[in-house]
């Protein structure tokens, strides 16, 4: 699969926040290597599993769930449950040929640099002989309830069985034993973590296809009384195993980017047609006879429950051309006071219903008493069908979001001014 490079959105944190696939170990997602603006690139499938933590860029890994990686993988390795990986652990790149006069590409791949821009200058295309198949060996496959120390090399195609220890700074250049203490360069065996008859039972118990809370009340501390107690549990079914739920990430992700892209090229559209109409409202507005008449904008919001507002202004106007609707409104509070109102802040009143969603336009607006950390633009806009104003918020860094009532504190003055601009319905 081909993926483009995006700009991360709002949209890709929640979606690994619905799907519980972590990039910090507060378990929050908080700004970190993966944040909104970030510009992200991964031209491969990425099967992750939910509960796992992937803390450390510039993607995301094949993590199983409960494993966490202080390490970039890549597409380089698929990760078990359950595993512990230090930082700056990395897999080698492909081999290169050894019986060739030069290992280092000119005759099987002349696109880089330098081979590539030469090639340009001189007009010159030298003949490429493909590598061998051999020589793309596969990616590293991690088992589950590994230990992996910081500064490890491991090389293309290792398998690693499952609780295994890799040393910090060991090169691994073979397969690894389960259960199997590896250290050095190249990493030797230095013994197993258990007796081979505990290893062995704990290879057939496979317990890590079980959450970890399937473990309350066993020794985990005590491997031998854990596997009698794990067993006992398995046999009287009063535990169950988690299906692995692998999401392909990137695929997501690309769907999620173009999602994004097509709002932004929409509301660019908008944007365009607002300017384009109220440049044509201008011009018409001096040839075009208009009826500007009063209105009395109102707040309330979606659930008014208790919300009590007394105004010292409360003005509205509004300018009718045609099918156009230019509404102004000031609105000062003297008094705001609410503690089971909820929703979003409205405005009623605007003496028209508007039409379809495609015909309506934005405004302007000013505001004070709003306690919105981080939102520092606030659009006006007319629901389809609607006589009542909404308001959306947006700020650098933050996504669209409705102001609300909560947004408002009960008590102080609360001053919106502004216009509106919406096709009414015939």
């Amino acid at each position: 699969m081909n993926f483009e490079t995006f700009s991360v959105a709002e949209a890709h944190i929640d979606y690994l926040r619905a799907n519980k696939i972590f990039y910090h170990p507060s378990g929050t997602y908080p700004p970190g290597w993966f944040k909104p603006g970030l510009r992200y690139r991964a031209p491969f499938d990425l099967w992750v599993e939910p509960w796992s933590d992937h803390r450390s860029g510039p993607t995301f890994s094949a993590l199983g769930a409960f494993s966490y990686s202080r390490s970039c993988f890549g597409s380089d390795a698929r990760i078990g449950r359950y595993c512990a990986i230090g930082d700056n652990v990395t897999v080698m790149r492909p081999n290169h040929p050894i019986d060739r006069v030069s290992m280092c590409g000119f005759d099987y791949d002349n696109r880089p640099s330098p081979y590539g821009p030469y090639a340009r200058e001189t007009g010159f295309e030298f003949p490429l002989v493909p590598l061998p198949a051999e020589v793309f060996v596969g990616g590293v496959d991690i088992g589950p309830d590994v230990w992996i120390g910081s500064n490890a090399l491991i090389a293309r195609g290792v398998k690693i069985g499952a609780g295994a220890i890799i040393a910090a700074n060991s090169v691994v250049t073979r397969n690894v034993e389960p259960y199997t203490l590896v250290a050095g360069n190249p990493a030797r065996a230095k013994r197993r973590r258990f007796n081979d008859h505990t290893c062995e039972r704990l290879l057939a118990s496979a317990w890590w296809d079980y959450p970890f809370d399937a473990f309350v009340g066993m020794e985990t501390t005590n491997p031998e009384r854990f596997l009698g107690q794990f067993d006992e549990a398995v046999a009287s079914g009063t535990i169950a195993k988690m299906p692995e739920n692998r999401i392909n990430l990137h695929a997501a992700f690309q769907e999620i980017a173009v999602q994004v892209r097509e709002k932004e090229e929409e509301a660019a559209q908008v944007k365009a047609q607002a300017a384009q109409q109220a440049r044509i409202a201008a011009e018409e507005h001096v040839r075009v006879p208009v009826d500007p008449s009063a209105w009395t904008p109102v707040l309330t919001c979606t659930t008014p429950g208790d919300l009590d507002v007394t105004y010292s202004t409360q003005i509205g106007r509004v300018q009718r051309i045609e099918k156009l609707r230019i509404c102004t409104f000031e609105i000062v509070t003297s008094s705001f006071n609410w503690s089971t109102a909820s929703g979003s802040l409205q405005i009623t009143g605007l003496p028209d219903v508007a039409m379809n969603e495609a015909q309506i336009i934005s405004g302007t607006v000013s505001w004070s008493g709003v306690t919105k950390p981080n939102y520092t633009q606030m659009v006006p806009r007319v629901g389809p069908r609607s006589n009542r104003i909404n308001f959306v918020c947006s700020g650098s860094g933050q996504g669209q979001s409705d102001l609300v009532v909560a947004d408002l504190p009960s008590a102080g003055t609360k001053r919106l001014t502004g216009t509106v601009i919406y096709i009414a319905r015939d």
